[in-house]
């Protein structure tokens, strides 16, 4: 099929069709993803999935930490085989405090800035190709797909909760070892099973707002992996040279 008769198709959809409400929406990203995605190419709406996702985010990274300082506190007495005094656990509570506060609004501030960058190299790579959606609604097709990774967020605190377990690996970055500075490590982990999933809908939205055949939504989805995965890299290898990491 043609991108022509892929933009026909879509047109006569959401003509017919009404718009779904919100909580439609949320719910059709994770069972009816095409229904989604044309409900947004003919009204683009980002506000409220992004703070739902921010939201979600930001307290997710909170747990996380709160149960990545009872992990550490409980390994600093079995490695001590003393308890810690009461001083010392009023310091690692304040510490732990602003831990959190900064672990969540860096989550929720996190959130909004790749929303907004993976729209931006997503509406630029689309313009290449010769697309004519506009940013709102590459925009929200990003926005709605930002909800995939927040079920992962919170599916991976939920595990860190329950097991204690810390942390939890949902990539191949498992088959890397216990080297958390390797780069092996980071390639392997951008192969996440959320983030996965999250391309996966992203390539279909672009197929439906952009009107591309899928071919073009997958290259476009695969620049945008490949530009994330250099991006870790970098940062990775820079961070190595500052801890000075052979």
């Amino acid at each position: 099929m043609n991108s022509d008769e892929t933009i026909r198709q879509e047109k006569e959809y959401v003509e017919e069709e009404g718009s779904l409400g919100f909580a439609d929406r949320v719910l059709s990203v994770f069972i009816a993803p095409r229904e989604v995605c044309r409900s947004l190419m003919k009204r683009p709406e980002w506000l409220r999935a992004l703070v739902v996702v921010a939201v979600v985010i930001g307290i997710t990274a909170i747990l996380v930490t709160q149960e990545n300082a009872t992990f550490t506190r409980d390994m600093m007495n079995q490695a001590g085989r003393v308890e810690l005094t009461e001083e010392q656990l009023a310091r690692m509570s304040e510490v732990s405090t602003r831990a959190y506060v900064t672990r969540g609004l860096g989550g929720v501030f996190w959130s909004v800035v790749q929303a907004l960058l993976f729209s931006l190299v997503l509406f630029l790579c689309g313009k290449g190709l010769g697309a004519k959606a506009k940013f709102k609604q590459v925009f929200s097709i990003v926005a709605y797909s930002g909800l995939i990774g927040a079920l992962g967020a919170v599916v991976m605190a939920a595990v860190v909760k329950l097991t204690g377990t810390f942390p939890v690996e949902t990539s191949l970055g498992v088959l890397a070892g216990d080297s958390y500075w390797s780069l092996t490590r980071v390639a392997l982990s951008n192969f996440e099973i959320f983030w996965v999933w999250q391309l996966a809908f992203l390539t279909l939205g672009l197929a439906v707002v952009e009107g591309f055949s899928m071919g073009k939504a997958v290259f476009t989805t695969v620049v945008l992996f490949l530009l994330r995965l250099a991006v870790l890299l970098g940062i990775t290898a820079a961070t190595r040279g500052i801890l000075g990491i052979a």
